[in-house]
């Protein structure tokens, strides 16, 4: 059995969206949440999101790999930081692991900020699609 979820991808707004590839991949694309309206958003596609993860998880036994595409994504506000490192909190029993991609060297290194407020040790940043892709189908440990 499968989830709604494979086939077509959920948008909210202009700057976000996530699809699943191969039934395994949560595949989210993050754009900037930089008015009060872009955060609630934000924080109402990433528990979206969140939910998917949820599904795939209990329909297929299996943590999914989340691959998290920054290309548009350039500043964090704290409260985008509050709100992300609380789902990838909530998330950490369902993924597997976290690839990001395409991020500035600011965004990057925000990364580390947000990923150890969620308690998380299961993410690498890539610059490309392809190379994050290749590292969340590896099963080598972290």
């Amino acid at each position: 059995m499968y989830t709604k979820y494979d086939m077509d991808p959920i948008y909210m707004g202009k700057s976000f969206k996530t699809e699943v590839i191969d039934r395994t991949i949560l595949h989210v694309v993050l754009g900037n949440a930089t008015d009060n309206n872009e955060v609630d958003q934000l924080e109402k596609f990433l528990h979206k999101s969140h939910d998917i993860a949820v599904e795939i998880y209990h329909t297929t036994g299996e943590m999914v790999s989340g691959l998290i595409d920054l290309t548009h994504f350039s500043s964090y506000s704290p409260k985008v930081i509050s709100i992300i490192a609380s789902v990838l909190k909530d998330n950490k029993p369902y993924i597997k692991k976290t690839a990001t991609y395409g991020a500035n060297p600011f965004i990057k290194l925000a990364e580390e900020t947000v990923y150890a407020l969620a308690g998380r040790d299961n993410f690498k940043a890539f610059d490309s699609k392809d190379e994050a892709i290749a590292w969340l189908k590896n099963d080598k440990p972290l």
